[in-house]
């Protein structure tokens, strides 16, 4: 199953642009595997990504609420003919992320035609700091039983590490890869519901990822990592949280995270590439829970 989702063989030759699938009630079945190579393991698991409402931002524009959040997905999103969009609300603004109607290239071609977008796993108060995003591929794939026109974006984040988003104008999400220097961390769709209409396989109500009942703050994932890391957790109810990165000496080193959370389960990627290896603490504060946990940067 790995790659399947971003090898895009035919070139795209319409002239008319879907729009990215937006509406409450729309949910994604994205299935997560991750690959060690050093280590020589595997895992994998399903998470339910639903739009659980809109909102209008200051902005003008209505946009959609993604739950859980996930860093390449976003979670308040709008979309036009043109691609889509995120609001940034800690700097109170809009990106586009993903557009449709742009040359393929990658960051090997100075040249080449990208987007800049705020890189939201960094120090926030580092405004500065941007990452590139380029178009892979374009072109058509069988998505449960259709062709339709498939695009993977290419993250230039300035690291090693190698990240790539796969969308489909008419089916919305379709999988991410990361390629780290000592392991590959993929996931692919298996099912949607898109305006009432069930495609694919769909996660049993059972197994579905349901409203937390506690505060939980996850181990961090690789661990130990060399340079980034994603750390994940999940929160019962709306609640302001806080998650803040340490260092042995109870030196604050970054803040994650410091906005108001739904319900749900959230991912945020750390990155370590300025720092130098250790043990570093990571704590997340929402409400009246606190709680702490250790990782390991490896260089």
């Amino acid at each position: 199953m790995k790659k399947n989702f971003i090898i895009c063989i035919l070139l795209w030759t319409g002239i008319s642009y879907a729009q990215f699938p937006l509406e409450v009630g729309n949910r994604w079945d994205i299935a997560f595997g991750s690959w060690w190579n050093g280590q020589g393991g595997s895992s994998s698991d399903t998470t339910v990504f639903k739009i659980t409402s809109d909102t209008l931002m200051p902005n003008g524009h209505k946009y959609f609420r993604i739950t859980p959040a996930y860093y390449y997905f976003k979670d308040i999103v709008r979309a036009d003919s043109i691609g889509l969009y995120y609001y940034d609300t800690l700097n109170a603004r809009e990106w586009l992320l993903f557009k449709y109607d742009m040359e393929t290239g990658s960051n090997n071609y100075p040249n080449s035609e990208h987007i800049s977008a705020a890189y939201m796993m960094r120090d926030t108060t580092d405004t500065t700091n941007f990452i590139k995003i380029y178009k892979w591929s374009d072109g058509k794939q069988l998505i449960f039983g259709d062709s339709v026109r498939v695009i993977t974006y290419f993250y230039d984040t300035g690291l090693d590490d190698s990240y790539f988003v796969t969308i489909s104008p008419k089916f919305g999400f379709v999988g991410t890869n990361k390629y780290g220097w000592n392991y590959n961390y993929d996931s692919f769709i298996i099912g949607c519901v898109l305006s009432g209409t069930g495609y694919g396989t769909l996660t049993p109500i059972t197994k579905e990822q349901t409203l937390p009942v506690s505060t939980v703050l996850y181990q961090n994932y690789p661990n130990p990592f060399n340079p980034t890391t994603i750390i994940s957790y999940s929160v019962p109810k709306r609640s302001h949280v806080t998650i803040k990165i340490f260092d042995t000496l109870g030196r604050q080193v970054v803040e994650l995270v410091n906005e108001e959370k739904s319900f749900g389960r959230y991912y945020v990627t750390f990155d370590g590439s300025k720092l130098s290896s250790g043990i570093y603490f990571y704590s997340i504060t929402a409400g009246n829970f606190h709680q702490t946990k250790k990782m390991a940067l490896v260089k």
